[in-house]
């Protein structure tokens, strides 16, 4: 009898095997063995999955932005909770989202000088903006009274805000220790409701 085999269960392993070899050591640097060393297969398995290393990079990244998108939608269910307690999610504050925030930033620094890179990163901004912009609405309900203008302002400003204490989380967590995000996170927060709400 025919052994059979789980096409998507072994994407999703080689994406999070990628993913892992991508926080560890740069886009730049990481490598087919990493991969295939991190999900215990053959490089033979992984190029009989993906075509390419831009199939492999978008696919690894996209699993913290799968999770980090199903953290939001459970968040979102529950009644009363902040805008804060939902993007937690997307700040390197635990260390279970520092691997998955690692694989972006690493991203971040290849963008400028990567055509691929960049479709990469764009179609996934604009997926991005509109699970913010859902759990924007969820918790902030007078935000379905701004204009389209203020509404995308703030969006907009609220990823601004995301990426900095996702750079900062990553590259200096001295500094940018789990509890100054996790303020930095809530009080950019007030500032820019403050704002929509005066506009």
């Amino acid at each position: 009898m025919p052994k059979i085999v789980d096409h998507a269960k072994n994407q999703d392993l080689i994406a999070k095997a990628a993913c892992s070899a991508i926080a560890k050591k740069g886009i730049a640097r990481f490598t087919m063995r990493d991969i295939a060393s991190e999900a215990n297969v053959t490089t033979g398995m992984i190029t009989n999955y993906f075509g390419n290393k831009y199939e492999i990079v978008e696919a690894a990244l996209r699993v913290p932005f799968k999770n980090f998108q199903r953290k939001i939608t459970l968040q979102i269910v529950k009644r009363n909770v902040s805008l804060a307690d939902i993007l937690d999610s997307m700040i390197p504050a635990t260390r279970s989202n520092a691997q998955s925030v690692s694989a972006w930033v690493s991203l971040w620094g290849m963008i400028a000088t990567n055509s691929e890179f960049q479709k990469v990163n764009e179609k996934l901004h604009l997926e991005a903006l509109k699970i913010y912009k859902e759990a924007l609405l969820h918790a902030w309900p007078e935000s379905k009274n701004w204009s389209v203008d203020v509404l995308e302002k703030v969006v907009k400003a609220i990823l601004t805000m995301l990426f900095g204490l996702c750079a900062g989380g990553v590259t200096n967590p001295t500094t940018w220790t789990r509890s100054v995000q996790r303020e930095q996170l809530q009080l950019h927060l007030q500032l820019i409701r403050a704002w929509a709400n005066s506009q």
